[in-house]
């Protein structure tokens, strides 16, 4: 059972990664250098002072324009998934529909680990020639009158809180978490047979949440976008924590699992014929 599972987990994330979609990450990597690293570069530059390497890569896990087009652009690039054609049927004969279904959900999270991973590793080789790596905030982010704009990417709520190499990992496991949310829904709009209305609904959420995050009126801990975004978990001052970091994780984590069992339930009893209508 391992090893169909796996055979095919392998065969469906080639085929995902050779998809034409793809080819819009380009857009976003345009959108982020102007919006993220261009401004800390050029701070850099100003304040003839190297940026810590991690900031670049943290600024975008925690820009609120960045995070709201994140998500949308994973939906433009698993808009396919789960890939349901004509050889869907001599694929359910091979390895048997429960395998289908369980290699559908573990791909949830593998996409979603590739398209962070690739965020990161995107941002930071642009940066890493210009930066250091000792754990310490930079005087670009840390010193008020370098700034000129830098605080609405790595805020005094976050660079107060932690260290650099701490907020990165945080940043990048919530981030990891929501994109995977997003996946968690696309499945379960596809066993239902709603998948456009799904990630429709979903892309609404999302705007939404961000509009709450915007009042900061406590509303915005009822939508995930929240609980994305790590320096809103505190306030500007030292060690006050507006909502925990582990109640976030654990959030957005079990919203995915259980999307995902409600997925596989569904799934076990679905006539694939109406899914694709989805």
């Amino acid at each position: 059972m391992l090893n169909r599972i796996f055979r095919y987990l392998v065969a469906e994330y080639r085929r995902w990664l050779l998809q034409p979609q793809n080819i819009s990450l380009i857009i976003l990597i345009l959108i982020i250098r102007k919006v993220v690293i261009n401004p800390l570069i050029t701070a850099s530059i100003n304040a003839n002072s190297p940026l810590q390497i991690f900031e670049p890569c943290i600024a975008v896990g925690n820009s609120g324009l960045i995070l709201l087009l994140l998500p949308i652009f994973f939906i433009v690039i698993i808009s396919d998934y789960p890939f349901l054609d004509s050889n869907l049927y001599f694929v359910l004969t091979r390895i048997g529909r429960r395998c289908w279904v369980i290699a559908q959900i573990l791909f949830v999270y593998i996409a979603a680990f590739t398209y962070v991973a690739f965020l990161f590793l995107a941002t930071l080789i642009q940066t890493c020639f210009k930066s250091y790596l000792i754990n310490g905030w930079s005087l670009v982010v840390t010193d008020r009158n370098m700034q000129s704009g830098i605080n609405e990417l790595i805020p005094l709520n976050l660079y107060n809180q932690m260290p650099p190499m701490q907020a990165v990992i945080v940043t990048y496991l919530l981030l990891f978490l929501f994109i995977s949310l997003g996946a968690s829904v696309q499945l379960l709009g596809s066993a239902i047979g709603r998948k456009k209305v799904f990630s429709i609904v979903w892309i609404l959420i999302i705007m939404m949440g961000m509009a709450a995050v915007s009042l900061r009126k406590n509303i915005e801990w009822l939508f995930p976008s929240a609980h994305s975004i790590l320096w809103i978990h505190y306030d500007k001052y030292y060690r006050a924590v507006r909502f925990p970091i582990l109640g976030s994780i654990a959030i957005l984590l079990c919203m995915s699992v259980i999307l995902n069992i409600l997925a596989y339930t569904r799934m076990k009893k679905s006539d694939f014929s109406r899914l694709k209508e989805g």
